[in-house]
């Protein structure tokens, strides 16, 4: 019969066709590293005559005060030993402890935490608690118990007042 003659040829063909094809896709090359488009000026949209600019998708560095803890403490360095609770503890006097301790002029607001940040680079809000509320979105030049938010990063928010500055950050 026809169809006796025909399966066997059939198969073969797809079986060819199928190798072709696989072995094509394991030759092509993997792109390296994606790119997105992004505007080159910060702004909603592409209004007014925005360029897009492509960009590797590579994390961004955080912030040095990330890795501090962690580089003044090596994990596997020969000295890294348990903390031992000491048994002798020297009481310094009254007249001591006054003089070590530092005279805050203006007390940084007293509980307040930074439960958020959105917005972009230069428009940013940050949703601050304060006294266990729920918060309050406020923007760089309100002022909190006095202080003044002076600048809102990514994951920061910094308060001044006169010369001092006090730096929230985000879910500490």
């Amino acid at each position: 019969m026809i169809i006796d003659k025909f399966l066997p040829i059939l198969g073969t063909a797809l079986l060819v066709a199928t190798t072709v094809i696989v072995g094509q896709k394991a030759l092509t090359p993997i792109p390296e590293i994606a790119l997105l488009d992004t505007p080159s000026t910060p702004g909603p949209g592409l209004i007014g005559g925005n360029t897009i600019t492509r960009r590797p998708t590579v994390p961004s560095v955080r912030p040095e005060i990330y890795y501090n803890a962690i580089l003044d403490r090596p994990l596997f360095a020969p000295t890294r030993a348990p903390r031992r609770a000491e048994t002798e503890t020297a009481h310094p006097t009254a007249e001591e402890t006054l003089q070590n301790t530092p005279v805050a002029t203006n007390a940084p607001p007293s509980d307040v935490h930074l439960s958020g940040i959105i917005g972009e680079v230069n428009n940013r809000s940050a949703l601050l608690g304060l006294d266990d509320t729920y918060g309050s979105w406020v923007r760089v030049d309100d002022e909190i118990e006095g202080w003044t938010i002076t600048e809102i990063g990514a994951d920061w928010l910094e308060l001044s007042l006169d010369s001092q500055t006090y730096r929230l950050e985000l879910f500490e």
